[in-house]
């Protein structure tokens, strides 16, 4: 895997924030969190926050305070709560270090890429927007006009992936969508420096 990039939320070795947090996980775990482990923390630690602000769980006054206050913890230091639920913060671009660069406990990536300003806010769709099915085309031209340093596209087939899987996916994500199950999905496929999907 090494040399693979790849977008995260979090990563335990961010920085000192996000190594005391995978410290504490670590301690009654014995293995350091994934980035859905660190947003389901986040999430949940914002949500009690809110009701302990707001002096009862009734949803409209809780929500009110959850959106009113900015999400700053192990997972987040400039997350938002939308009016549509939708939680906005920093997206990360790592590369997978090499075996002999990594050091224990694993420190599998570095860094590449830190949006600044308000480009963080703009990894996210717009409200209008959710519900739109997104492949590597429409995904470029929703970023056509941002200045994030960008792959170049190739067909599937060409680094080595299954264009046939690779619509089943997107037709399985479609249906969850359409049944309401989920607002949207965003789903970027690489390989070799190259985005097939």
């Amino acid at each position: 895997a090494q040399g693979l990039i790849i977008t995260e939320a979090y990563y335990w070795d961010l920085n000192d924030r996000t190594r005391a947090f995978g410290k504490r996980f670590f301690e009654r775990m014995k293995r350091m969190p994934t980035m859905n482990q660190a947003a389901t923390y986040s999430a949940t630690l914002h949500y009690l926050n809110a009701v302990k602000a707001a002096g009862t769980k009734e949803t409209k006054p809780v929500l009110a305070k959850m959106r009113a206050t900015p999400v700053r913890d192990a997972f987040t230091d400039n997350g938002v709560v939308r009016e549509d639920g939708r939680m906005v913060h920093s997206m990360f671009l790592f590369e997978v270090k090499k075996p002999e660069e990594s050091k224990a406990p694993p420190v599998l990536y570095q860094l590449s890429y830190t949006p600044a300003g308000n480009r963080r806010r703009r990894r996210f769709a717009p409200i209008k927007n959710q519900g739109e099915t997104m492949n590597a085309q429409t995904a470029t031209k929703h970023s056509a006009t941002q200045t994030t340093p960008s792959l170049p596209l190739a067909k599937p087939e060409s680094i080595g992936l299954s264009g046939a899987r690779l619509q089943a996916l997107s037709d399985t994500f479609k249906r969850e969508v359409d049944k309401g199950t989920a607002p949207g999905f965003t789903v970027l496929v690489a390989r070799r420096g190259q985005i097939g999907w």
